[in-house]
Formats: structure tokens, sequence, C-alpha cells
């Protein structure tokens, strides 16, 4: 089974709704673009890693507002701001429908797959320890105050 990291789901999210995007703009129906998100939002938690399915289930509504801005920009018409403005809202409002339940969806397969133990893993292992000098002292073993390093110890603190 095809199996993609995050970058490489983000990645086909982004190839997906560009083209629907574009496709929306050719045929003039903004729910082809909103079929184009719940098929890439659903396509990408389903080919994800289980260790990525928390940054590929919410990442595709931002990832699709990111694609329309940019398409509205370069297609659009007349003055920048005005035709990026138009373009954006009347594609998201004509796909407001499909965002909810490809978000939805999406989420539910997440969920299934295992979104909320692969969500968990991160905040289970401890920080990592901070760079500088704060870095340089140790732990006590019992959990008692932090000593300085042994290379400092005949260092003047002030």
């Amino acid at each position: 089974m095809i199996r993609l990291t995050g970058r490489g789901a983000v990645a086909l999210t982004v190839a997906v709704f560009t083209l629907g995007v574009l496709l929306t703009g050719w045929v003039g129906q903004p729910a082809l673009a909103g079929m184009f998100f719940v098929a890439g939002s659903v396509a990408a938690v389903w080919w994800a890693r289980r260790a990525d399915l928390l940054l590929v289930a919410v990442s595709p509504p931002t990832v699709l507002c990111i694609v329309v801005v940019v398409i509205s920009a370069v297609t659009g018409s007349g003055g920048l701001a005005v035709s990026v403005a138009e373009g954006a809202a009347l594609t998201l409002a004509g796909a407001a429908p499909w965002l909810f339940a490809g978000t939805a969806l999406a989420l539910i397969i997440a969920a299934v797959r295992g979104l909320f133990g692969s969500a968990a893993l991160p905040l289970r292992q401890p920080p990592a320890r901070p760079a500088g000098p704060v870095a340089a002292r140790r732990r006590d073993a019992a959990g008692g105050p932090a000593r300085p390093d042994r290379k400092a110890v005949g260092a003047t603190r002030v």
C-alpha cells in the first residue's frame, strides 16, 4: 500500500486542488472545486503515514485557500486586489458546503486510521534539552537541583 509522508500528502492536496480550481474557472461551476477538495482531502488522509495524520487532516482548508488566492492572482483580470478578492470569495463561497463535508470526512477517516493515537505520541515524549548555557547544567539523578557541568566547576558565578 502507498504511504505518503506529511509533505507528500500536502503536495498531493496542492496538485488536486490546483487542478480543481483551474477546472472551476474554466467550466464555471464552483461546486467542482469542492468536489476536488473532498477527493484531495480524503486521498491525502487515506495514503498518509499514521504519524503524519494530524498534519494531513487539518491542512487541506488552508492549502485550498492558498491555492485559490494564488490562482486568482495569476488568472484574474483587472486590478490585482479586486480580482484576487472576487475570485477567492466566489470560489470559496460556492465550495463552502463541500469544504465542511470534506474536512469532516477527512477527520473521520483519520480518526478511524488512528489520528488520536498518533497525535498523542509527540505529547508523551519529554521535551528536548534546550541549547545554550542551560544545556551545560545537568540534573541530579534523584531529581534534585541543577548542578553545574564538571567542566564549569572551577568557574566563578556572579
